[in-house]
Order: C-alpha cells, then structure tokens, then sequence
C-alpha cells in the first residue's frame, strides 16, 4: 500500500496596495501570499509557512519591503480547510467522547431503574487476566435486584452467547441496588442491554 503525503503550497491571498514602486513609482503594488502546508492522502493536514510577495502591477517588478511583508503575514489568517485532518480528529474525538458520556448515562439509569431481563456484563478481576460473565435480571424489589448467573465464562468482552451458553433458573443471586450502583462505578459492570434481539441468546434459561 501506497502512502502518499508531502506538502503542498496554496495561494490564500490575492490584494493591491497602495504604495509606490521602488522602481517606476506607480501606485499599483500587487501583493500575494502562498501557505506550505502537510497532506495526507492530498488531504490538508496542518500549515507551516506563509510567504509574501510583492510586484508592481505596471513594471513587473518584485518589491523588497520586509515591513509590509510582515504586516501582511500577521494579519492573514490560513483558511481553516488547510487544518481539514485536524478538524476531523477533533470531530472524531469529541464525538466518542460524547457517545461514552451517554453511554456510562444509559448504563446509570438502567442501575437506576432495573427492568426484568436486563443483561450485565460483569468484568472480573480476581484471576490474573479478567474474566467475563453475565447476569440476568430476573425479579425486582424495592431494595433488591434478583439475577441468573450464566453457565460460561469468556475472556473478552462479548455482546451475545455462544450456543452452548445459557442463563441458570436454579441459581437466583439477590443484589441490593446500592450494591449494583457501586459495582458500576468500580468498573465491574462493563455493559448493559436491554431491549436486544433474540439472537443474543440472552433469552435462553434453563
């Protein structure tokens, strides 16, 4: 695979100035200002350097004015389309970043308000790498969360059963919700669903 980057040069803008030739004195000061800038893919990533140059309109002249120059270079601005891959990494980011807020949010209410067959993936630490379980929701009381324990353990993280896997109607565990909210917030409770498909297999007991 071919990966292409490098730089690039635009121009960004384009303007008279009123000042006279060095050369022929006419009022007619053409000025242009290019920008380097990083690409990936032809993609602009980021810019680097602004150059000024200067020429008169009538003799063609290039004009040597190091304080012009410089006044031109700090007050253009580079467009912001020159920054497109930043910007793209800052959407990205800021979009995940808000998908988990709402996530770990989804996951407090349902602690909150537990509904007969939710499902929690409970990450275990007690062996030396973690291990993976779920728990069924099977009986809500005022105080108390009544769950299934499932028959197979995985190690990662997994959305659905494998066939083999089902949840024990003999095994009842009885949680107090207190207990659930400080499993969720010491991490231990990794996901929750409800409302899934039956494909999961979340609906097999035994």
């Amino acid at each position: 695979m071919f990966i292409i980057y490098g730089r690039k040069t635009a121009n960004i803008h384009k303007s008279d100035h009123s000042q006279p030739c060095w050369s022929c004195k006419d009022f007619d000061l053409n000025v242009l200002i290019q920008i380097t800038y990083f690409h990936f893919f032809f993609i602009p990533l980021m810019p680097t350097d602004k150059d000024v140059y200067i020429r008169c309109g009538q003799c063609g002249e290039h004009q040597d004015e190091p304080d012009l120059k410089k006044a031109y270079k700090k007050n253009t601005r580079a467009p912001f389309y020159l920054y497109t891959i930043l910007i793209l990494i800052g959407l990205f980011i800021g979009y995940a970043v808000i998908a988990n807020i709402n996530k770990q949010n989804e996951k407090a209410k349902f602690i909150a308000q537990p509904m007969t067959g939710d499902v929690y993936l409970i990450r275990s630490s007690k062996e030396s790498k973690p291990i993976y379980y779920f728990l069924r929701v099977n009986t809500v009381s005022k105080d108390t969360v009544y769950l299934l324990h499932n028959v197979m353990a995985y190690y990662q993280t997994v959305s659905s059963f494998v066939p083999e896997d089902y949840f024990m109607k003999e095994v009842e565990l009885a949680y107090p919700r207190n207990g659930l909210e400080q499993m969720l917030e010491n991490g231990e409770i990794n996901s929750i669903q409800r409302n899934y498909s039956i494909s999961s297999g979340f609906d097999r007991l035994q």
